[in-house]
């Protein structure tokens, strides 16, 4: 895994995560370090464009906006619904609309999913004192960083923000695994501060913690680790995966993805739709994406964003003549369009799902594919405007060809299946065998914390 995780990150890249390797083994004790440094790591990979530009010298009190802005987000925002959710017996920690519509169908079988209030949170004085922590670890970290003449991309307070986010994390879970006495909890993203500080706590207290993707898995297994007691996964080819590294579990089982409501006929094409383009949230690789598949594509492209995408960025970089669709991507290729170009995503998948030809933009040329399901012939793989053109040209053929599509939905299903219904009950029943007994420990833990590795 060490050779292949080089070739991936590149000598810098991979310099850096093993300095942050080595910094969470050295300090595996603090749940801080434990909840801050994968989700650390992940930013540093993704260098995402929300988060910067900051200053590069920082006091703690000029994290004071950057953490009631990231509140403003999670809370208040209509498109993100919150973290936390209480269903029948179960704690779930679900990051936006990404990690609610899987998850939600689960919740549903599990008891009517409510929000708990805002008087459950954490205490603002164990907050300050989980600050202060934070900082000091963070310090640390940086230190252990610069003493090996490397640093993270961008800014130095984004990773200090991360800490402290982390200990708020932990303090809220906390309070919310006393408060409602759980019988299992449940995550969707691994390498974030709440799932992992929820995990954490939650196996402190003696309960089982229970983890379902909320996207395709990762090339990096390292950024989807499996730190939980079980895992719900979306298809055959996703478990096997995993146990390349961590070994045939039982605590592993095929679930499928209860957010996707597959047909047994594939939606028939609908001429009338211009190709689809998902898009990557950052400006500076936005400024390599649309002039090349403007300079490709003959006439308008129906733009699907992430959720999280800035509308007001993206409106002002695209062409006039494309247009943008507000929903989810999944509704819209339903409805049957020739082809989705996509920049790094897992929604190749839900295209592949349907027999819909996706393309992938490898830019720059060279760039380490981010999911292992993206692979050539399944999936066309692009880094100029003429492999673009032709690799659109052969799309609009296997979009009429009834056979290739069928290879394609059977490709996608190695990876995701089954959908719906099946797949909400398979998550049900698992959460119901995870609360059933202790926490037996973490699956596969790439980032160790008190009695993860020894």
């Amino acid at each position: 895994m060490r050779e292949a995780r080089e070739r991936e990150l590149g000598p810098e890249g991979f310099a850096l995560r093993d300095a942050l390797d080595e910094f969470a083994l050295a300090n595996r004790g603090d749940p801080i370090v434990l909840a801050a440094v994968p989700a650390t790591i992940a930013w540093a990979r993704s260098r995402n464009a929300e988060l910067a530009p900051m200053p590069a010298v920082i006091r703690r009190r000029e994290l004071r906006p950057f953490v009631e802005e990231r509140r403003r987000v999670m809370e208040g925002d209509p498109g993100f619904p919150g973290e936390y959710y209480v269903s029948g017996e179960v704690l779930v920690q679900a990051d936006g609309q990404n990690h609610l519509a899987p998850v939600e169908p689960i919740m549903r079988r599990l008891g009517d999913p409510v929000r708990p209030p805002a008087v459950v949170r954490a205490p603002e004085r164990e907050l300050r004192a989980g600050t202060r922590r934070a900082l000091r670890a963070a310090r640390r970290m940086l230190r252990a960083v610069r003493r090996r003449g490397l640093s993270f991309p961008g800014d130095q307070v984004t990773p200090q923000a991360i800490f402290v986010m982390a200990a708020h994390a932990l303090a809220h879970s906390r309070a919310l695994l006393r408060k409602y006495e759980p019988s299992a909890v449940v995550v969707l993203a691994t390498p974030n501060n709440g799932p992992r500080a929820l995990v954490h706590t939650a196996r402190e207290l003696g309960v089982p913690s229970v983890y379902f993707p909320h996207t395709s898995v990762l090339t990096d297994q390292t950024l989807n680790d499996l730190p939980t007691d079980y895992a719900g996964l979306r298809g055959a080819e996703e478990v096997g995966y995993y146990e390349e590294v961590a070994g045939p579990s039982e605590r592993i089982e095929v679930v499928g993805d209860p957010s996707m409501t597959e047909a047994d006929e594939l939606p028939a094409p609908d001429e009338s739709l211009p190709p689809v383009l998902a898009p990557p949230i950052e400006e500076e690789f936005l400024r390599d994406v649309v002039p090349m598949v403007a300079e490709a594509v003959e006439g308008p492209v129906l733009v699907s964003p992430h959720p999280e995408a800035d509308l007001d960025l993206l409106t002002r970089m695209i062409p006039p003549d494309w247009e943008l669709w507000r929903d989810r991507t999944y509704d819209l290729l339903r409805k049957g369009p020739p082809m989705i170009l996509q920049y790094t995503s897992g929604v190749s998948r839900e295209a592949l799902s349907l027999g819909i030809p996706a393309i992938e933009l490898r830019l720059p040329p060279g760039r380490p594919i981010g999911y292992p399901m993206i692979r050539e012939p399944h999936v066309r793989i692009v880094s100029t405007a003429a492999e673009l053109r032709d690799a659109i040209e052969a799309a609009r053929a296997a979009i009429a060809d009834g056979a290739a599509r069928l290879a394609l939905r059977d490709w996608a299903r190695r990876w995701s299946w089954p959908a719906g219904d099946e797949a909400a009950r398979r998550g049900a029943e698992l959460v119901r065998r995870a609360a059933s007994g202790p926490p037996p420990g973490p699956i596969w833990s790439a980032w160790p914390g008190p009695g993860d590795r020894d």
